[in-house]
């Protein structure tokens, strides 16, 4: 495939390391001619691989930077509502590709590693984390390392400003909902939630795992305090 039919890098910043051999990129993304949300990307290094979790597509420079990370050999899908720039990577790269079944919203590229709770994982200390009660797959990462780190996509999210949102993407997020804290994800929640039924279970489960910092495929890393405000955003939902 000629890297030509492949959508376009979109603005983003250059990568940052914000704890040992973890990486983000803070991006964004064009959803409509008004709408431009913002996007991260984790990048998880162990010896000289790299895997690559809600993956954006980079700018010649950035992706140079990144190359001088290690070897792209991963590549981790764990949103329904996600997956524009994976084909690239998988594609351009030749990386392994992870995703839970029926995750075929982008159905590009083909899984390699069909994923769950009982998946080995490509690195020491990960393990996945499925919503279960979920109308579609979504899935998170805990990598116990650093007091632990939960990864997320569009579940559980973290704002401390509005970095990478157009005017009117803030307007739209307001009014659904999205403040600068620790939120499970308003819109996501809407999507996700079958028909009179919840995720309470899920996210009761998700809060018995320890960690202590967040990145999202949205938003800002939430440092330290991700549990403690994840247990508040969880009784505004669901104990009130």
């Amino acid at each position: 495939m000629s890297t030509a039919t492949y959508p376009e890098p979109q603005p983003h910043k250059d990568i940052e390391e914000i704890f040992p051999d973890v990486f983000i990129v803070r991006g964004s993304m064009s959803i409509h001619k008004w709408v431009c949300i913002s996007r991260v990307m984790t990048i998880l290094r162990h010896e000289d691989q790299l895997l690559l979790i809600n993956p954006i597509r980079l700018n010649t420079e950035g992706e140079a930077q990144l190359l001088e990370l290690g070897k792209i050999t991963h590549v981790f899908r764990l949103g329904y509502f996600h997956g524009v720039d994976d084909a690239y990577y998988v594609e351009q790269f030749k990386a392994k590709f992870w995703c839970q079944s029926s995750s075929n919203k982008y159905p590009n590229p083909s899984p390699d590693v069909l994923m769950d709770e009982s998946t080995p994982m490509p690195f020491p200390d990960m393990s996945l984390f499925v919503f279960e009660n979920a109308k579609h797959p979504e899935a998170a990462i805990l990598y116990q390392h650093h007091g632990g780190l939960l990864i997320t996509c569009d579940s559980v999210q973290h704002y401390d400003n509005w970095d990478g949102c157009s005017i009117f993407a803030k307007i739209i997020m307001k009014l659904a909902g999205f403040r600068k804290s620790t939120l499970i994800g308003p819109m996501w929640l809407k999507g996700m939630t079958p028909e009179d039924g919840s995720l309470e279970e899920d996210f009761d489960r998700l809060l018995h795992l320890e960690f202590k910092h967040l990145i999202s495929a949205h938003g800002d890393v939430c440092r330290e305090k991700a549990h403690y405000n994840l247990e508040d955003a969880f009784d505004r939902i669901y104990s009130g």
